[in-house]
């Protein structure tokens, strides 16, 4: 991980300088973790983030889940960034279940099973937001980056920042259908 002090001089050396210029790409913060997952999947399948890695580094190493793409490595990330004062996790959002909730009430027809309470995420969502060290990093290393490469990640954030998760997610298993096999919810996303 880069370090803020540094600012200027960074490039991107490993996954969590990945996750940081995707945060960096666009002033928006990230609304919720399944967002977050669902990004840095975007941007190694659409922006080629994990070629930008030097060959003994790793990108996320994601499976199929109950959300669909998922890796574990990324709540570990996040954390290491809050740690070290380069990201902001704050309470805020609305819950997967409330999204598709609100969903089916304005668009769904009633032949769409009932979503069950235990089917989704129960706690409330973060929002990721970089601070002000974390910005200057981002920035730094998105600069260090071909602009084709800091041109996908806006485009990426631009077109996906617009999406509700429900569409987020549908996007996902329709586009990456071998990471929604284990998914918990593509009935109450009306895809079964």
């Amino acid at each position: 991980m880069a370090a803020p002090e540094t600012r200027g001089t960074l490039k991107v050396e490993s996954r969590i300088d990945v996750m940081l210029a995707l945060l960096g790409a666009a002033p928006r913060p990230i609304h919720g973790i399944t967002r977050l997952v669902k990004l840095l999947y975007l941007g190694q399948q659409e922006a080629r983030a994990d070629t930008w890695l030097p060959p003994s580094e790793h990108y996320y190493g994601y499976r199929p889940y109950k959300y669909g793409p998922f890796s574990a490595d990324i709540y570990e990330d996040v954390e290491l960034l809050v740690d070290s004062g380069l990201l902001q996790s704050r309470p805020g959002g609305k819950p997967l279940a409330e999204e598709l909730a609100e969903w089916r009430e304005a668009f769904a027809d009633d032949t769409l099973p009932e979503p069950g309470p235990e089917s989704y995420e129960s706690e409330v969502p973060s929002i990721f937001r970089l601070t002000d060290a974390g910005r200057a990093c981002a920035e730094s290393l998105l600069e260090s980056l071909p602009r084709r490469d800091r041109d996908a990640l806006a485009k990426l954030r631009d077109r996906y920042d617009s999406f509700s998760l429900r569409d987020l997610l549908v996007y996902v298993y329709t586009r990456y259908e071998g990471m929604a096999e284990k998914s918990e919810i593509k009935k109450d996303l009306g895809l079964e």
